[in-house]
Parts: structure tokens; sequence; C-alpha cells
């Protein structure tokens, strides 16, 4: 039973046509501690509909991530170590 739930709360989130803002409003709201028991589901969910608007505010949202590489003319000192930080995208 549990499992035919599952599947039907699946395909009727699957079937969802959310735009941008709506999704944005969903994703804000999984913040609040009064969903925390929703939460691992919903973001299942939303991973594994391919909800256009899911993914497209996970791209929108991407942005280039640092490495920190050791050089002698480093912005930052760590244990001694002089760092830069590097931009890479993904």
């Amino acid at each position: 039973m549990i499992q035919s739930l599952k599947e039907s709360f699946t395909e009727y989130v699957a079937n969802i046509r959310c735009n941008v803002p709506t999704m944005y409003v969903l994703l804000k709201a999984l913040d609040r501690p009064d969903v925390s028991d929703i939460r691992r589901i919903l973001l299942g969910l939303l991973f594994g509909t391919a909800n256009s608007s899911f993914y497209q505010m996970i791209e929108e949202s991407r942005e280039p991530i640092s490495i920190a590489t050791e050089c002698l003319s480093g912005e930052v000192t760590l244990y001694g170590r002089s760092f830069s930080a590097h931009t890479m995208s993904i």
C-alpha cells in the first residue's frame, strides 16, 4: 500500500507544471522547520520526476567553484603557506 501511494504521489508531482517563481517558493519552503519530515521525500521526487522548472532553477543558480592552490604570492595564508583561489566551472 505504501509503495502504491509513493508511486501515485510521484506521478502526481511529475504531472505538475510549475513555473520558475512557483518552484522558487517551493524550494524556499523546504528550509522551514515544519516541513523537515517531508524534505527528503520531496527533494527525491523533484530530482526523480525530471521537472523542467526544477532543473532550470538548478542551472540558473549554478556558480563557479573556487579551488585553493598553493602559490608564493597568494592572498590567503594558512598554516604558514600562501594560497590563491582559482575559479573552475563544472
